[in-house]
């Protein structure tokens, strides 16, 4: 079994040297780091050459988004002959500690099958639980008890802050699907291995994460959610049905409520009008692994 830490990263590199520094004091350490880079215009590129120039780096020629990123990703650990992925932001700050459990898990044969993904606890700097992160369980109580004699919970899906793909599923379906671009990539995609094996919330393994605010309504990132939710609940093969469902119930009820409260109807009902006219006419392309089993 080997694992590789995969980051992906566009203009940010302060926050990349902390969580590669994070990475670099892991006991025991990931078998390869490798880093995602959108297309960064700042320092990126020469503060890993000069300060990290032991580990692996993908240049990307435009910033395709951590979705995007996070498919090449899982592509390149494919490649390389890894059997797990640790997905993270580059703004995530993995504990000393954390990998540890996970290495645990998956070297353990007597979990027989293995969770198709390994959920890393999601803190705040502060050390509280970053409830944002924290997934739901899934209501299977023999795989809850079966999950509860290693000390973990079976999980409804879980975000690319510190989660360890199980590439053997990987393999099996559809790469994170790179036109969502930001927002919800993590959320279909670990609920879609879901329905291959249960995943599961490893509490042991604490990764550090900034609390950021919620999307505010009506900018970009906005109509980004909304667009993506709705894909979700468009093509049965994204995600499971109880994300799905509950992508269903989470953008109706918001754009209603938007639709009131725009400041311009007006210009609200015309992005609306552009969001369903791109998730009817445009669906996203679903790329299957190069060399995929199954």
């Amino acid at each position: 079994m080997t694992t590789a830490a995969t980051i992906v990263t566009y203009n940010r590199s302060g926050d990349l040297r902390v969580c590669l520094t994070a990475i670099s004091r892991l006991d025991p350490p990931v078998d390869e780091v490798i880093v995602i880079d959108n297309a960064s215009t700042d320092d990126t590129a020469e503060v890993l050459a000069s300060e990290f120039p032991h580990i692996s780096v993908h240049s990307e020629p435009r910033n395709i988004g951590g979705a995007g990123g996070f498919s090449v990703a899982l592509q390149l650990a494919m490649d390389r002959g890894h059997s797990h992925a640790w997905l993270m932001d580059d703004d995530a700050i993995p504990t000393p500690s954390s990998y540890g459990p996970l290495r645990r898990l998956i070297d353990d044969p007597s979990i027989d099958p293995q969770p198709s993904f390994l959920a890393s606890h999601v803190i705040q700097p502060d050390g509280r639980d970053l409830a944002s992160h924290i997934p739901p369980s899934t209501d299977d109580t023999i795989e809850a008890s079966r999950a509860a004699r290693f000390a973990c919970v079976p999980v409804q899906h879980a975000s690319f802050v510190g989660v360890l793909i199980n590439l053997s599923y990987a393999r099996r379906t559809f790469l994170p699907v790179a036109e969502f671009f930001l927002i919800l990539d993590d959320l279909e995609y670990t609920s879609r291995l879901g329905t291959l094996a249960p995943g599961w919330l490893v509490p042991d393994s604490r990764i550090m994460h900034p609390d950021k605010k919620l999307l505010t309504r009506y900018n970009p990132r906005w109509w980004m959610g909304v667009r993506n939710s709705l894909w979700i609940v468009r093509d049965r093969r994204l995600a499971s049905a109880y994300v799905r469902r509950g992508r269903l119930r989470g953008v109706v009820r918001p754009i209603l409520s938007s639709a009131v409260r725009a400041p311009s109807k007006a210009q609200f009902l015309k992005q609306l009008f552009d969001v369903m006219a791109q998730v009817m006419r445009q669906p996203p392309k679903l790329r299957r692994p190069a060399g995929r089993q199954g």
